[in-house]
């Protein structure tokens, strides 16, 4: 482990090497911000170039891909810029971004993503669940077979494949590339397009233009509700559930509005460069807090306090852009656009939550939780009788959060329950692994206890029964929000990503079916049909670095006809096998 231990301290002081082009942190933040939001402007362009040849949503999954990328290289950038600029001063900005400026600039982006790829790995590695080796001084870093299916899976199980970019929108970047997509059709969104434009004028190779307030609130308009289920007593350190998705909607209203404004006059008056130094917008305070107060109604102490919690850095030690995507600038507040239109907002104000207040967040989560069982309740009554929430005599193993019972195959089903926030990054997924096994060891406590209990659990299903030696218990662990990972060779118990449990139970034609089906571990994504390795390879610090990844496949493919293939192949003991082409 020395040379392990050797090599991880060469790639953090090669990385806290590069170069920020100045030690004013306001201006740093914002070439910085800039030259990553410039990357992503390119992005979009190409993506949407892409969708007009050809409408595959793999072209959107791949711009995703590299916002995700764009948050977890910039959150280290981010830590080198307040650890080495510490002059707090008023800034001039750059009429133009330098080039020599945006070349280092590029290059220190370029460093962040290798350095947070292989800090995932290094991560990895620690907890053994990566195997790193020096072979002929090449670094390589291999994960190891088991975590695969797995890793792939959470990739499947947390991206709803069915929605597409549509009029039915949903989250701030799906709005902004709906706008950019139909923006030369003749279509009820020429409104906004003629509003900004007409609006809008450009002056010394910069955009100058006033919010319309009727053009934001079609912009508002545009977007869902929200993005994920929440309990509607929730309530943040900041305010109110409600309060804070309006205040989000507003915000990335603001945001779409600049950033198409840019769009349609690089388009349309051929602005050079569509406004690169505009790439971020610099708002004041009091323009925001009065933007979005005309959009929302929402008083100004909300609207203050809520964007103070989502600035970077506000009552957190490891602060996280992802979480808060706001910048302090000396005349009010950085805006980074893609960083802001990216944001699962609410899973991201769940996190921060967390981060802020744990106390109030651990008095409030069994909401979800409840929330859970009661969902979960109601998706299988019209499949088989369930009890929740009960205890065994003595309490022994503890509370059970459901059983369900199939009196035609003589099986009970134990199902543990476990909501989860998401994880964001490496270490939330390791965390949320140890999770998974503990609750794994818990099932086999309530699953060990029920086997001694089994007449009393058939009394609470009102079923008599002269011989219980007819009938078998199961156990499941079932998660909302994390795929899981795989129990261990000796447990009797399996663990479920949710949308696979419902796909299965729904295929199934009995509980003990589900179950012995569920101990082959067929259902779990197959190489090379769902996924393949290939390798990344980073020149970082002097070294040649191989890492090996994962490229999603056939993800559509696999809730919609690789789960009921697979179960329909183990009823008739065919071999299942993942086409090679």
């Amino acid at each position: 482990m020395e040379d392990f231990d050797e090599f991880e301290q060469k790639v953090d002081v090669f990385f806290k090497k590069s170069k920020l082009t100045t030690e004013n942190r306001f201006l740093a933040l914002w070439r910085v911000l800039t030259v990553y939001e410039d990357n992503m402007f390119m992005c979009l362009y190409v993506m949407r170039e892409d969708l007009y040849k050809n409408k595959d949503i793999t072209h959107f999954l791949r711009y995703r891909e590299e916002l995700d990328k764009y948050k977890y290289s910039l959150k280290y950038t981010l830590e080198l810029i307040y650890e080495k600029c510490q002059l707090l001063c008023d800034i001039k900005y750059d009429k133009y971004l330098r080039k020599e400026h945006y070349q280092t600039l590029g290059q220190t982006r370029q460093k962040a993503n290798a350095y947070s790829d292989i800090s995932r790995n290094v991560i990895s590695t620690h907890r053994n669940l990566t195997n790193f080796s020096i072979k002929n001084k090449e670094i390589s870093f291999k994960s190891k077979t088991e975590q695969e299916p797995y890793a792939s899976l959470q990739y499947i199980s947390v991206v709803d494949y069915d929605q597409s970019v549509t009029e039915d929108c949903i989250s701030g970047i799906e709005v902004l590339i709906f706008l950019i997509m139909e923006m030369k059709k003749d279509n009820k969104l020429d409104f906004i397009f003629h509003t900004i434009l007409s609006n809008s004028k450009v002056s010394n190779e910069r955009v100058e233009y006033d919010f319309n307030i009727y053009a934001l609130n079609s912009i508002f308009s545009l977007h869902s509700d929200k993005l994920i289920d929440m309990p509607d007593e929730w309530v943040f350190p900041w305010g109110e559930l409600n309060d804070f998705r309006l205040y989000y909607r507003a915000l990335s209203s603001i945001c779409i509005y600049h950033l198409y404004c840019l769009w349609i006059n690089g388009c349309v008056r051929h602005l050079k460069g569509a406004g690169v130094e505009q790439r971020v917008l610099d708002i004041p305070e009091d323009q925001l807090v009065a933007t979005i107060k005309k959009m929302t109604n929402l008083s100004e102490d909300i609207i203050l306090k809520t964007t103070q919690y989502l600035t970077y850095g506000f009552k957190t030690k490891n602060p996280d852009p992802a979480l808060q995507p706001l910048f302090k600038s000396p005349l009010g507040y950085f805006l980074p656009i893609h960083l802001i239109l990216s944001s699962n907002y609410e899973r991201n104000a769940l996190s921060l939550h967390l981060r802020v207040n744990r106390i109030t967040f651990d008095k409030i989560s069994y909401l979800f939780e409840k929330r859970m069982t009661d969902s979960f309740a109601s998706e299988i009554n019209s499949l088989f009788p369930f009890i929740t929430n009960f205890h065994l005599p003595n309490k022994s193993g503890g509370e059970i959060d459901v059983a369900i019972l199939d009196e035609g195959s003589k099986t009970i089903l134990l199902c543990e329950l476990k909501w989860t926030l998401t994880p964001a990054d490496q270490n939330e997924i390791l965390h949320r692994q140890d999770e998974s096994l503990r609750k794994i060891s818990q099932a086999e406590n309530k699953l060990s206890a029920a086997r001694d209990n089994i007449k009393f659990i058939l009394d609470r299903f009102n079923i008599e029964c002269n011989d219980i030696t007819q009938w078998k218990i199961r156990s499941f662990v079932i998660i909302d929000g994390f795929a899981g990972v795989k129990a261990p060779l000796d447990s009797d118990v399996v663990l479920f990503p949710i949308k696979v449990f419902f796909k299965l139970l729904y295929s199934c034609v009995s509980l003990d079916e589900f179950y012995h089906f569920s101990k082959t571990y067929e259902w779990l994504p197959q190489e090379p049909h769902h996924y393949k390795k290939l390798t990344h390879t980073h020149n970082f610090a002097g070294m040649t670095i191989k890492i090996e990844a994962m490229e999603m496949l056939n993800v559509i493919n696999y809730f919609e006809h690789y789960l009921p293939v697979s179960l329909v192949r183990y009823r008739t003991g065919a071999v299942l096998l993942a086409p090679t082409n």
